[in-house]
C-alpha cells in the first residue's frame, strides 16, 4: 500500500502541490516526494496547454491557481484506486470568478475519470468508474449540489445531512453565493461526491492528521 499523509472520508491522500506563478512546484510539508519538479512542472503545462478542453478560451490559466492531488478512494471491497487531479480556481482580469475547472486521472493509466467545469462535477465513463470504485452506500447521493451557509441561517443548510457540511467545509467552492457558487453534480454515483471533496484537500491536509 502507497504511504499517505491524510485521510478523510474514503479518501486518501497521497500527494498536494501547488504550483508558484514560475511553474515551480510548491509540495505539502508532509507529502513525500512521488515526482520531480520537472515532471510536476510538465504535468502542470500539459494541463495548461488544454485550455479549449477546461472551456477557458478566453482566459490565461495561472500557474499559481493550480493545484495537484494525488489520492486513492478506497471502495467498500477494500481496492484502492489510485486518482491525480490537477485543478485551476479561475479569476479573469477583474474580481469576476470564472469557475473551479478540473481533469481527475486514473494515476496509473491516465483514463479519465472525472472532470470538472465551472464547478460541475461529471463522470464521463460511468461503467469504468463503477469497475473501479465499490460504493460504501454511507455517501449521500441524492443532493445535487452541496455549499457552505456563511451566515448559518439558510434552511437547506439545516437539512443537510452532516456529511454533507463536512463536504461543504472542506471545499474551496463552499459559499453558495458569488464568487464561489456550489459544487454541483452531474452523477449520482459516489464516486463523483468523493473527488467533489478531493477539492478540498488543501484545506482537509492541513486540518486533519
Amino acid at each position: 500500500m502507497a504511504a499517505y499523509v491524510g485521510t478523510f472520508w474514503h479518501l486518501r491522500l497521497l500527494q498536494y502541490v501547488q504550483f508558484g506563478s514560475d511553474r515551480v512546484p510548491i509540495r505539502s510539508s508532509r507529502s513525500p516526494r512521488y515526482d520531480s519538479d520537472e515532471q510536476l512542472t510538465k504535468l502542470l503545462d500539459d494541463y495548461i496547454a488544454c485550455t479549449s478542453i477546461c472551456g477557458l478560451d478566453d482566459y490565461e490559466i495561472r500557474p499559481e491557481n493550480c493545484r495537484l492531488i494525488d489520492f486513492e478512494a478506497v471502495g467498500a471491497d477494500g481496492r484502492a484506486t489510485p486518482c491525480r487531479l490537477i485543478t485551476n480556481n479561475e479569476s479573469g482580469d477583474t474580481d469576476y470568478h470564472i469557475g473551479l475547472f478540473g481533469r481527475c486521472r486514473h494515476l496509473q493509466t491516465g483514463a479519465m475519470l472525472a472532470t470538472l467545469d465551472d464547478h460541475c462535477v461529471k463522470i464521463p465513463d460511468p461503467t469504468l468508474v463503477s469497475e473501479l470504485y465499490e460504493p460504501h452506500g454511507d455517501v449521500d447521493v441524492v443532493y445535487d449540489r452541496v455549499w457552505r451557509d456563511e451566515d448559518g441561517d439558510d434552511e437547506e443548510w439545516q437539512a443537510m445531512p452532516e456529511s454533507w457540511k463536512d463536504l461543504a467545509n472542506a471545499s474551496p467552492c463552499g459559499s453558495k453565493y458569488p464568487p464561489c457558487g456550489p459544487l454541483i453534480f452531474y452523477s449520482m454515483l459516489e464516486f463523483a461526491r468523493l473527488v467533489g471533496v478531493a477539492t478540498g484537500f488543501e484545506f482537509i491536509s492541513s486540518n486533519r492528521p
